[in-house]
């Protein structure tokens, strides 16, 4: 199981022109086939909501005295929804996130910490109960969260 989690994370990092040392942006050719909308603004904001209000509810039912099932539920419900959310933010923010804009625009500093904090969310559930376990969810939460307070402040 590791060997392919290394292969997945290698493959995309050698897609990001930075680690692959391409001078080319990132599906610089590559053009959304919808047509942004503020639905879809509207949909990657409430998912981005509900992750962050999911993840402090497995931080606080987090089996010490509740039962484990319930933290291990709300544990993959979050990492469903952070998943939701990066998904809807890629289709909501297409063109909008990228190497076309400084890495400090507020736009770029929300994709980050968005997506790092996802990543984490996600990754959580499937290495528990490693102590690995505890930091990625807390740290996937508090970038989550931060995420959603920026948006909210720029």
């Amino acid at each position: 199981m590791r060997p392919l989690l290394l292969l997945i994370l290698w493959g995309i990092l050698s897609a990001v022109p930075v680690f692959a040392n391409e001078p080319t942006p990132l599906l610089a050719d590559v053009q959304p086939s919808f047509q942004q909308n503020e639905t879809l603004n509207t949909i990657h904001l409430g998912l981005g909501i509900a992750t962050v209000t999911s993840g402090l509810l497995t931080g606080i039912f987090n089996g010490t005295w509740v039962d484990v099932r319930v933290h291990r539920t709300l544990a993959y419900t979050s990492a469903g929804l952070a998943f939701s959310t990066m998904v809807f933010g890629i289709l909501a923010h297409w063109g909008e996130v990228g190497t076309n804009a400084p890495l400090g625009d507020p736009k770029n500093i929300h994709a980050i910490l968005g997506a790092a904090g996802g990543l984490m969310l996600m990754a959580a559930p499937f290495v528990a109960p490693a102590p690995a376990h505890e930091f990625l969810g807390v740290g996937g939460e508090l970038l989550m969260g931060v995420a959603v307070a920026w948006k909210f402040a720029y």
